[in-house]
C-alpha cells in the first residue's frame, strides 16, 4: 500500500527513477549474492583440498614413525603442521586410538572446525593399520573471506547504484525537460492563450520529441484559426441579433406607448360610464401594455449596452448604492425589507450609470423574490479583491436551486417558484455589463435559504474619454451628464404621464 501511494503521488520521472532503483537493487543484490556464494564455495573447496593434502601427506610420511613409536619425530611433524595459522590441532593416535603426541589437543567444542581423519597404514605390502591422524582446521579464514566478499560486493553495488542513478537522472532529464515545457504550453492553451507555442529548440529536434512539438504547434495554429473564425461568426451573429432586437423593440415601442396612453385616457375620461366588465378589460389592456412597454425598454437597454463608449470615472460605490436605495425606497418600504450596507465600501473606476444599473437590478431582483419571509432583509457589501473590486447583494428570500444558477442570467429565464412582476431581462443586463467590462458574476444559493449575487470588476487606473452616452429611460437609470452628480431615474409612470399628455394635446 505504501509503495502504491508513493507511485500515485510522484511524477513520472520519480516513478521511473524509483522503478529503476528497485529493479537495479534487486538485480545487483542477486548478482552480489551469487558472486559471494561462488567465492565462498571456491575458498571452501581450496581449504578442503589443502586440509586433505596435509592429512594425506602426514599420514603417509609418519607411518614408520607411528609403527616405531618415534614420538619425538611425531612431535616435530605436529609442530611443523601447527605453523599453518589455519591448523588448530594435530594429534597422532596408535591403532587403539591412544594419543601419541601431547603438543596439541583437540578443543572441547570442535563443531566450528573442519576435521580431517586419516587412518595410517603400514608401508608393508599388507598395509596393516598402525594408527590414526586427526587434524582440525579453523574456518575463520573462510568467515573472514566471506565477510570481506560481502563488504566488497556491497560497496561495489552501492557505487554502481549511485552511478546508475546519476546516469538515469541525466538521461531522463533530457526527456522530462521537453515534456515539462510541453505541459506548460498545453496549460497555457487550455487557459485560453492560443498564441502559446513550443520553443524552437524542441521543434528543431530530429527525434520523436521534435515530431510531437511540431504536431502540437500545427494543432495550436489550427485551433487559433478556428477560434478566430468562430469568434468572428459569433460577433457577426450577435450584432445581427442585437440589431434585430433593437429594431423590433424600437418599432414596437411607439404603438405600445400609444395604446397604453389611449387606454389610460379612455379610463380617465369614460371610466365612470363603463360597466365593471368593460373596466376590467380596460385594466387588463393597460396592465399588458405596461408589461410590454417595460419588456421593450429592457430589450432596448440590453441591445444598447456596449455599443457606445461609456464615460468612466472614479466613483464611490457607497454613493451609487445610496442613490439606488433612494430610488427603490417605496418598493422596499411596501415589503417592509430591512437593508444593511456594509462599510467601508471601495472606490472603483467605472461608469456610474452602469454600476447603478447593476445594483438596481440586483436589489430589485432580491426584493421580488422574498416570498413569505416574515423578516425580509437585504445585505449589500464589497471589498478589494484580486486586482479589482468584489461586491455582493445578499437576501434571505426563497433562494435558487443550484441547477438554475447559470440559467437565471439568460434572457427571459425566470424562477417559477413564485409569481412576481418582471420581464426576465434584469439579470441578463447585469451580466452583459459585467462581461463587457472584463468582470464576472455568479450566484451562491440553496433553495429556501436565500441568495447571494456576487460580481467582480477589474480595477482600472485611468478614466476613459467621454463619448456618446446611453440614456435609458423607464425603470433603468440614466446619467445626468455632469461629473460628480448622482444618477437619476425616469420611471414608466412618468413616461406614461408625458405620453398621455401628448395624446390629449394631439386629439384635442
Amino acid at each position: 500500500m505504501a509503495l502504491e501511494k508513493v507511485f500515485r503521488l510522484n511524477s513520472i520521472s520519480k516513478k521511473f527513477l524509483i522503478s529503476n532503483l528497485i529493479f537495479m537493487v534487486i538485480l545487483l543484490g542477486g548478482l552480489g549474492t551469487l558472486m559471494i556464494h561462488q567465492n565462498h564455495a571456491t575458498i571452501r573447496s581450496l581449504m578442503e583440498s589443502k586440509g586433505n593434502a596435509l592429512a594425506n601427506n602426514l599420514a603417509q610420511i609418519s607411518a614408520n614413525y607411528v609403527m616405531n613409536f618415534d614420538l619425538q619425530a611425531l612431535e616435530l611433524f605436529v609442530n611443523e603442521a601447527l605453523k599453518d595459522p589455519d591448523v588448530v590441532f594435530v594429534v597422532f593416535y596408535d591403532a587403539d586410538r591412544v594419543p601419541l603426541t601431547e603438543n596439541s589437543k583437540p578443543p572441547s567444542d570442535i563443531s566450528s572446525l573442519s576435521i580431517y581423519d586419516r587412518e595410517i597404514h603400514s608401508l608393508r605390502e599388507d598395509q596393516t593399520p598402525v594408527g590414526h591422524l586427526q587434524i582440525g582446521y579453523s574456518q575463520e579464514t573462510l568467515s573472514k573471506n566471506l565477510r570481506s566478499g560481502i563488504q566488497t560486493v556491497a560497496v561495489s553495488n552501492l557505487v554502481a547504484l549511485i552511478l546508475l542513478i546519476l546516469g538515469v537522472t541525466i538521461l531522463f532529464r533530457g526527456i522530462t525537460r521537453p515534456l515539462t515545457h510541453l505541459v506548460g504550453v498545453i496549460e497555457k492553451v487550455a487557459q485560453g492563450d492560443l498564441t502559446a507555442r513550443v520553443a524552437p529548440r524542441l521543434v528543431d529536434r530530429p527525434d520523436e520529441m521534435g515530431v510531437l512539438a511540431r504536431s502540437f504547434n500545427r494543432m495550436s495554429e489550427e485551433l487559433a484559426r478556428s477560434h478566430d473564425h468562430l469568434e468572428e461568426q459569433v460577433r457577426a451573429r450577435t450584432a445581427e441579433l442585437e440589431a434585430f432586437i433593437y429594431t423590433v423593440s424600437h418599432d414596437l415601442k411607439s404603438p405600445v406607448v400609444s395604446m397604453n396612453g389611449m387606454a389610460g385616457m379612455m379610463k380617465e375620461e369614460y371610466g365612470q360610464e363603463l360597466n365593471d366588465h368593460a373596466r376590467h378589460y380596460l385594466d387588463r389592456i393597460i396592465g399588458n401594455a405596461n408589461y410590454m412597454e417595460e419588456l421593450i425598454q429592457g430589450l432596448l437597454t440590453l441591445s444598447r449596452i456596449g455599443k457606445m463608449q461609456e464615460r468612466q470615472e472614479m466613483i464611490e460605490v457607497n454613493d451609487v448604492i445610496q442613490n439606488v436605495l433612494d430610488i427603490l425606497q417605496n418598493q422596499l418600504a411596501e415589503r417592509n425589507i430591512a437593508v444593511s450596507v456594509q462599510s467601508p465600501l471601495p472606490r472603483i473606476m467605472f461608469n456610474p450609470v452602469q454600476l447603478a444599473q447593476i445594483f438596481q437590478n440586483l436589489i430589485s431582483n432580491a426584493t421580488k423574490f422574498m416570498g413569505d419571509q416574515p423578516h425580509p432583509r437585504i445585505e449589500i457589501g464589497g471589498k478589494e479583491s484580486k486586482g479589482g473590486v468584489e461586491c455582493y447583494v445578499k437576501d434571505n428570500g426563497i433562494g435558487i436551486d443550484p441547477a438554475y444558477h447559470e440559467k437565471v442570467f439568460a434572457i427571459f429565464q425566470r424562477l417559477q417558484d413564485v409569481r412576481v412582476e418582471g420581464t426576465g431581462v434584469g439579470l441578463p443586463i447585469v451580466k452583459k455589463i459585467v462581461d463587457l467590462n472584463g468582470g464576472r458574476i455568479w450566484v451562491e444559493s440553496q433553495k429556501g435559504k436565500g441568495a447571494t449575487f456576487f460580481f467582480w470588476l477589474p480595477r482600472k487606473n485611468k478614466p476613459q474619454p467621454t463619448g456618446r452616452q446611453n440614456r435609458p429611460s423607464t425603470e433603468h437609470l440614466s446619467d445626468t451628464g455632469s461629473k460628480g452628480k448622482a444618477a437619476t431615474v425616469q420611471t414608466p409612470r412618468d413616461e406614461r404621464r408625458k405620453n398621455t399628455w401628448r395624446l390629449k394635446k394631439f386629439f384635442g
